[in-house]
C-alpha cells in the first residue's frame, strides 16, 4: 500500500514542533479515513468472491484458485494490520475514525481465517469424507463429564 508511505510522512511531520504540525495531522487523518474506506471496500469484494467460489461446504475450487484467494486475503490482512498500526498512532494524537472498529473486526476475522491453511482444510475435508468426526452430542457429553470431575 503505497499510500502508507505518504501517511507515515504526514504522521511524522505532524509530530514535529513547527507551526504546520496541526495541518499535517489533519491531512494524515483525512488520508487515513480514505484508506480505511478503501480497505473495507476491498474486504467486501473479497468476501463476495469467497462466497462465489465457496457457495457451500462441499464445493472446493481448483487448487490454484484457492491459493490465489488465500494470497489475496493474506495481502489484505497485511495491509489492514499496517494501517491499524498507523491509526493507533493517530488515535494517541487525538484523532478518531468512525470505521476503525469495523476495520479491526474485519482484520481479526481474516487473521483467524488465515490460521487454517489450505492443507489443513483439505485434511479436515478428507476426514469428514472418511467419517472420522465427532458428533456435537458426543462433545457435549465429554464437556459435561469433564465439568463434573
Amino acid at each position: 500500500m503505497n499510500a502508507l508511505t505518504t501517511l507515515d510522512t504526514l504522521i511524522l511531520e505532524s509530530g514535529e514542533h513547527n507551526g504546520a504540525s496541526g495541518e499535517f495531522r489533519a491531512h494524515a487523518a483525512k488520508l487515513a479515513a480514505v484508506l480505511v474506506d478503501s480497505l473495507l471496500a476491498e474486504y467486501a469484494g473479497l468476501r463476495q468472491l469467497d462466497e462465489f467460489l465457496y457457495p457451500d461446504r462441499e464445493h472446493r475450487p481448483e487448487r490454484r484458485v484457492a491459493q490465489s484467494l488465500h494470497a489475496a486475503w493474506r495481502q489484505w490482512a497485511d495491509s489492514a494490520g499496517l494501517l491499524l498500526d498507523r491509526l493507533g498512532r493517530l488515535n494517541r494524537a487525538g484523532e478518531r475514525f468512525s470505521r476503525q472498529e469495523q476495520l479491526a473486526d474485519a482484520h481479526g476475522r481474516t487473521m483467524a481465517m488465515l490460521q487454517i491453511t489450505l492443507e489443513r482444510n483439505d485434511r479436515a475435508c478428507d476426514q469428514v469424507k472418511r467419517g472420522e468426526l465427532v458428533s456435537v452430542e458426543e462433545v457435549r457429553r465429554e464437556l459435561r463429564a469433564e465439568a463434573h470431575r
